[in-house]
């Protein structure tokens, strides 16, 4: 038990409380109507009646916030469910193949690019920043053992399912985006892997990917692509404890990103003046001393939860 967390910290620690808490604060409803309608994720169901007449729907807390989905997802549509972080907002409906040509050489089929906007610059922005953390090389994030971090940009996010029959990691850098997925057809426990299997094959797929680039850094002095931020995103120093725009007296702070119009207007009020508050405490009277507002009552608990909604894509459970 961590106590108040960040939206940060839960994405790097994979908790999964706070996810629970975003997709109730949206709605479930509104979780599931943005992945069927904007992500084009098919295998959700609204309500389906089963043979022995039980009543299965994924909207639902379980479902939306932790990956329990009814009928599970296809690593092609989670894989192209982050598209979006990547490419700024737009997401890119996947294709199986490049082309496909008959016997002549004419083509059949075409992977014609077909993209929608579905989110902000800003919050894809937030996100992949958010997501970054989870893959920092020897960081403390759940995907930290990943050579190729050291080297080129990346972020991504781990997940696992009950009694670990799962294991997935979906990431990206600049150049690629590819999501992985472990387990057995007869739901066998993955415990013995002393590692994320899933995150150590994306790391030899995407480390061979990049090579090129890797070695044009090496010989040429190519500069390597970095993500991008988007206009409108805002670098707030927020006191750690509750999470407001840092003051003089918090004891420390982290960098929180907020869209332009959206940082908490007020600053931490938890943290004064050491002469101030003991000022305060004489004034009280014998036996009794004031108290700053709760941490937990903070306005920047809404607005980061706001800020980074998106956060309810955990795919797998954690």
């Amino acid at each position: 038990f961590y106590g108040m967390v960040s939206v940060n910290f839960a994405i790097l620690k994979s908790l999964n409380t706070i996810p629970v808490k975003l997709v109730n604060q949206m709605s479930p409803q509104t979780s599931f109507n943005f992945l069927k309608n904007k992500l084009h994720v098919t295998s959700l169901i609204e309500e389906n009646v089963t043979e022995d007449g039980r009543v299965v729907s994924d909207i639902n807390l379980a479902p939306l916030a932790l990956g329990q989905l009814s009928y599970g997802i296809s690593v092609k549509e989670l894989t192209a469910a982050y598209t979006m972080f990547p490419n700024l907002g737009i997401y890119s409906k996947p294709h199986l193949y490049i082309r496909v040509t008959d016997s002549n050489g004419n083509n059949i089929l075409n992977n014609d690019l077909e993209q929608e906007i579905v989110i902000s610059e800003q919050t894809a922005s937030i996100m992949t920043k958010l997501l970054m953390s989870v893959t920092e090389y020897q960081g403390a994030g759940t995907a930290n053992r990943m050579e190729i971090s050291a080297k080129v940009d990346t972020a991504g996010k781990t997940g696992t399912s009950t009694a670990d029959f799962d294991r997935w990691f979906v990431g990206f850098t600049p150049y690629y985006l590819a999501g992985v997925w472990v387990g057995y057809d007869n739901n066998i426990a993955l415990s013995s892997f002393p590692s994320n299997p899933a995150s150590n094959i994306w790391n030899a797929v995407m480390t061979r990917l990049h090579e090129k680039y890797f070695t044009a850094a090496a010989e040429n002095g190519t500069e390597l692509r970095h993500f991008s931020t988007a206009p409108g995103v805002r670098e707030v120093a927020c006191c750690t404890v509750s999470g407001m725009p840092a003051n003089p007296y918090c004891p420390s702070t982290t960098v929180v990103y907020f869209s332009a119009g959206e940082e908490p207007g007020q600053t931490c009020y938890y943290h004064g003046a050491p002469e101030t508050e003991a000022a305060e405490n004489e004034s009280a009277g014998p036996g009794e001393t004031t108290a700053a507002p709760s941490p937990a009552e903070s306005p920047a608990e809404s607005s980061a939860a706001e800020t980074a909604s998106a956060a309810h894509e955990e795919s797998a459970g954690n």
